[in-house]
Order: structure tokens, then sequence, then C-alpha cells
């Protein structure tokens, strides 16, 4: 074992012990934790860190665009780098934690590192009364438990090493078939009427020490239940405490199985949410926690409703005749239903769209404009014909009370009551909304099944799922619920994204969001807003995919106070001629190319621009640009000429600001339940009553 490896054996199921070492994980939500990046200084906590979970041990820096896992985070930490310094960083995590590093004689894999007695929170008093014994470790090892295991009429079978190798009655290394057979541990603990199975020697010596005589464990681990111990709970209550991975809930699953119409009753562990991947009955307790504190489901077997009752074949699949019905062009024309628009032009019925986007540009007062147009009945953006109907609004982006500000300024723009009893929208704001988790699946679904709204708006899709959303086949999963929702419901999907970071992939709009080309693949309608920026407050909106119709031209939008604290987002037409924002994406591609410091021949310039899809002209005009703007500097040797970037340039996106746009980076403040306008208007008091917010009061510090 490489130590590489046995760093992350040492945290894989523990990741919280490695990042809670470096910093105040805080509270957690969802199996992940949200703090202030200890690599800047920031005001609100941008950083997630994945502590349970498919993407376990991982992190990602909202406000950066940086991830990685636990060496890249000490390697920022102490200003290492990740390729050029790893030996360091291994060695680093190895003296922080103590932990053996493997042999270098090339005899030895490595060494386990095993925790003491004194770690695990286990007294001597414990270790005496199941004769427990403490060694220094060898080359598998970095730590001996020992301790007797005995069959269940007394007898003794040998010593068992705790994560060791197997041993003989004699305490030798067993060989092939040599060592004792796996037992339940201790037996003693049957002779009562419940009983708790867990996983491991430690946590049964753990629990008994909190006075939990009534557990047992299997000394072949969690997935070990033989059929020979079935009969020695038969009449008993069963609760199963494995752990909180898939081994463990695979282990209780196939441990109920076979004791289900035996025991009495079965119940398997529900672990918290949050609780940490591979948390077991021994962490749990360490944490100050009881087994009571526990939640428990009694087990039933599984009823597959769907399932065939015809034969099968080898194959699993069923015999049962199917008949397929294919239906002729003529057929196809008459009960093919025809497009039918959400907003006209822009969004179909049954259909998902995404919003793209750089931070503050105007996503919120877009999706606001268009819940608000739906909801009413009334042209979007004064312009687009839209289909009343139900919306529900998901926000995972927003503070409520930015949510609030902005939706009186738009209530007062329209003309409609400010308290928001004239709207039939509702909100889920900061519920933490996961469609990795199939809970929180099950739970939206009971919702639109309740609701059934016409229009579901996102914001932001990032938020909304665990899944890297750089990978085709995570998004791909993610998409496939939503698109078992649309079908099932005929409700169209609004999704909020963000912009990638403009850079040598060029800046066509159809590719500039961030993350898998599934996401574009997945969607009907895909529009793009850029900030016109000689004029605040104005976003050029780019129609660049429509799967049921041609896309419209670039238009204009405003977004604009019409009095006093109230706002229109209107249609202004069809945008203007975009040659300056092709001269600025041209010097944007320039400065991200010239970022690494080195010389660039125009040649090059031109070669990696053109594969960008910047003209030749552009990349020329943008480079005397950067050139009399004393950004860039020239020189030449011979017949080619080289630039370099002439100074050090703030790094980061531009955040654009319009006469009416406030931070669309604001975190949720608090979980709230799903809220009806009137609710989000109103200002809750301390002793629970509501009062009507007075137009006049600034609800927001900072830009609005």
């Amino acid at each position: 074992m490489t130590r590489k490896e046995l760093i992350l054996s040492t945290f894989e199921n523990r990741w919280s012990d490695f990042y809670g070492k470096f910093v105040d994980l805080g509270t957690r939500h969802n199996g992940s934790a949200k703090i202030l990046s200890p690599f800047r200084e920031e005001a609100e906590p941008s950083l997630s860190i994945d502590l349970a979970g498919k993407y376990a041990g991982r992190w990602h820096d909202f406000g950066s665009g940086e991830d990685g896992d636990l060496f890249s985070f000490y390697a920022l930490l102490h200003n290492l780098d990740l390729r050029r310094d790893f030996p360091k960083i291994l060695e680093g995590i190895c003296a922080v934690f103590g932990i053996v590093a493997p042999s270098t004689d090339g005899t030895s894999k490595g060494v386990k590192r095993v925790r003491t007695l004194a770690e695990r929170g286990i007294s001597q008093e414990t270790a005496e009364t199941f004769q427990i014994a403490e060694e220094p470790g060898d080359s598998a090892v970095s730590h001996r438990i020992l301790f007797p295991v005995k069959s269940p009429d007394g007898t003794s079978l040998g010593m068992k090493v705790h994560k060791g190798p197997a041993l003989k009655a004699d305490g030798t290394r067993a060989g092939k078939g040599e060592a004792a057979p796996v037992q339940l541990y201790p037996w003693s603990s049957l002779k009562h009427e419940e009983v708790y199975i867990l996983n491991g020697e430690p946590s049964v010596w753990r629990a008994w020490q909190d006075g939990y005589i009534k557990v047992v464990c299997s000394t072949g681990g969690e997935a070990t239940f033989k059929e020979e111990w079935i009969e020695d709970f038969r009449g008993k209550t069963v609760r199963l405490i494995l752990d909180n991975d898939d081994t463990g809930r695979k282990g209780m699953g196939t441990a109920a199985g076979k004791l289900h119409g035996v025991a009495m009753a079965v119940y398997t562990v529900v672990w918290p949410e949050g609780w940490h991947r591979g948390g077991d009955a021994e962490d749990w307790l360490n944490k100050g926690h009881t087994f009571e504190d526990l939640e428990f489901r009694e087990w039933v077997p599984e009823i597959d409703e769907n399932a065939p009752s015809g034969p099968h074949s080898i194959s699993g699949a069923s015999n049962n005749e199917i008949t397929l019905l294919p239906r002729s062009a003529s057929e196809l024309m008459v009960q093919a239903p025809d497009v039918a628009w959400q907003v006209q032009d822009l969004l179909p019925q049954g259909a998902a769209m995404v919003i793209v986007a750089d931070a503050g540009v105007g996503k919120t007062w877009f999706i606001e404009e268009l819940a608000l147009s739906v909801d009413q009945g009334t042209p979007f953006l004064g312009e687009f014909h839209t289909r009343q109907g139900k919306v529900l609004v998901i926000d995972e982006e927003n503070a409520d009370a930015l949510l609030k500000r902005r939706l009186q300024k738009l209530l007062r723009g329209a003309g409609l009551q400010e308290d928001g009893s004239g709207l039939d929208i509702e909100f889920l704001t900061a519920q933490g909304i996961n469609l990795s988790d199939d809970n929180c699946v099950a739970a939206l679904d009971k919702l639109f099944d309740e609701m059934h709204p016409d229009l579901v708006l996102i914001d932001a899709l990032v938020r909304i799922h665990r899944g890297n959303e750089n990978d085709a086949g995570d998004m791909a999963l993610v998409f496939g619920i939503i698109k078992q929702w649309i079908v099932t419901y005929g409700c169209s999907f609004v999704f909020c994204h963000h912009r990638r970071k403009p850079g040598l992939a060029g800046n066509d709009s159809a590719n500039m969001f961030r993350g898998s080309s599934e996401i574009r693949a997945f969607v009907d309608t895909h529009l793009d807003l850029k900030p016109v920026k000689t004029e605040p407050g104005r976003i050029t909106v780019v129609h660049s995919k429509s799967r049921f119709a041609e896309p419209l031209a670039a238009f204009d939008v405003e977004i604009v106070d019409v009095g006093e604290d109230a706002t229109v987002v209107r249609y202004v037409g069809e945008a203007k001629d975009q040659s300056e924002d092709k001269l600025e994406e041209g010097q944007e591609f320039i400065l991200n190319l010239l970022a690494d410091g080195e010389r660039h021949s125009r040649q090059n310039i031109l070669t990696r621009g053109m594969e960008a899809k910047l003209g030749r002209d552009t990349l020329d005009q943008a480079r005397k640009a950067l050139v009399a703007a004393e950004e860039v500097e020239e020189e030449k040797e011979g017949r080619i000429k080289y630039v370099r970037l002439l100074k050090n340039l703030p790094s980061g996106p531009d955040t654009y600001i319009g006469r009416t746009e406030g931070s669309e980076e604001n975190e949720p403040d608090s979980a709230q339940p799903l809220l009806a306008p009137e609710q989000l208007l109103t200002e809750h008091q301390g002793d629970g009553t509501t009062k009507a917010v007075d137009p006049g009061v600034s609800l927001l510090q900072g830009r609005i």
C-alpha cells in the first residue's frame, strides 16, 4: 500500500476528521459543509466540502471555480505545488495525523493504520472485561489489538487481531482453512429478548461501556450473517446498526431478510442526514449520542408491483407476449399534437429551457418577470404571449430578502398588489433541494403531484444536485429525473445556469454554459444573457438553441426603474451591432492566452483564436487595442511579432451591475417552507406575528 493509498484509506469514512483539523466545518447540510474559503478573504461562505455521498472527500470553491481532494486542499493551505511537491504533501499529512508511512525496503506493501483503544474512547475496565490486549504493530498493521473468540458453548477458539491477519488457536498466523470459524461476538448477549447487531468488535466494546450490554457483531464483518445463526434470534426483537455506506446497507438487508419471520421484529437504523459516510455505532457514541437518539425503521420485504407474473428467460426478460403497434405517417399526422407554447416562440409546453449568464447580469430579474407573466397570463417582457398557469419557483441561490425586494419592485412596476395576494406563484426556497438524494426526489414528486405546476423555475442548476456538472453521465441522471416529471405532469422547466469563464475555447454563446455538453443536449431552448456594457441596465438575449422553431434574432431587454421602488423588465428590440462585443471577446481571449506569463507570437494568437471561432481581423484589432491601452507589449524579432502581458491585471470575471441590479450570489439565509407570495412579502416578527413591509424601508444593504 502506497502512502497515498494509506492516507485515503485512513480518511475514507472520516473525511470530517481530515478537513476539521484545518477549518471549522460548522453546520452541515445534506452531507456537506459550507465554509468561508481558507484560501482568500470573503464575507460569505463559498467553499463546499462533501463529507458523504458519491463525492465524499472532495471540495468545490464556488467563488473561484476550483475544486479538488484532500491532497490539493492541503497543498493550497501550505502553498505547495500539487505535482512538484506531492511527496512533501504526503509527508506533511502523515506527520499531522500520525499516520505510519509504508516501508521503503521493497519488502512491504505498507502498514495499515489501526487506532488504539484510547483513541477509540475504550477504557481500561472495558479492556479487562473483554480480555483485550494491545501490542506494537508489525509489517501489516501499525498497532495490534487482540481479543479471545469463543464458541456458543464457551470453548475458546483462539485470539483474533482486529484488522489484522487471521490466527490459529495457538496464536500463530493461520493458513488457508486454518483460522477459527466466524462467530457471533459475544454469544452471551443472545440471552436477552432484544438484541442490537453492530459492525465490528470495537463498536461492541464501546456500546457495552455505555451500558448497552445486548450487543453482538459478526467476527467476519457486516457482510457475513450465517444461516446457522438464524434460530438463535427466534422470537427476539432485533435492531441492526451497521455502517452508513453501501456495504452496511447491504449487510442490514441480508441479515434482516434472513431473520424476517423468525425474529419477532427486525428494525434497521436510519442514519440522520449529514452523518458521515461509513460512520458506525462506535463513531456515534464517541460523538456523545445514544442509541435512543437513532431512528429505526421496521424491515419488511420489498414487493415489486410491476414485476411480471409469467416465467422469465435466462436473461431475465419476461416471456409474456409484447405487442408493438407502429403508426402510419397519416396516423402520426392526425394523432400527434401541434406545438403549444408556454411562452410564445421561446418555451413550449412540457419543455426545458436553460438561461445562462454571469453573476450580476440579471438572471433572477429575468425569471421573476417570467414567473409573474405566466402567473398573470400577460406577455413576457411585454412582447411574448404566455399561457397562464401555475408557477413554482425553486430557489437555492438567493436569500429570501433579495427575492422579496425584487418581487416587490416588479409588482409595483406592473401595478399589481404589493403584498403578493394577487399571485398564485409558490416559492420553495433554501430547502437544500438535492436530486442526488432519493428521499428529496420522492418529496418533490409528491409536491408536483399535489400542485400540478405548469412552470417550474429553478435557480440555479448547480445547486440542486451533487453530481459532477462536467460529467455527461451524472448530468444525464439528473435530467432523466426531470424528464420523467415533464412526461408525468406536462410541466415546463426553466433552469438558471452560470456561464463558464471566458477563455481559450472561445466565447460563442452556444457553448458558454459551464459543465457538460449534456446540459445543452437536454434542453429544448437555450437563452444566453450578456450585458450591454455601454448601457447599464440593458441585456442582450441570444437565442442560442430552439428545438421546436427557428431561434429568434438576438434582442435587447432593459431592467429599469419606472418610479419609486418600481421596476420593469421589458423588451427593447433587436440587438444592436455586435462588432464591439466581438472586439471585447477578442481582447478577453488574448488576455487569457497571455495569462501564462509567456510570450506568444501573432501567428499563435491567430491560430488559437480561429480555433475558438474568432476572426483574423477581430484578433488583430483586439491585439492592437490592447497594445494601445498599454495592457500588453509587442516586440519584434526578425519578421515575427511577439506579445506578452505588460502588467498584472485583476483576476476573475467582471461583475456587471445594471441600474436595478443586486448581487445574485447571496446565499439562502435559513430554510423556509413552501411560501405563497403574500408570505414572502411580509416581515416576520419575534412574537410569531407578521406585518406588512413599509415600501419606504430598505430591506437590503449594498447594491439594489
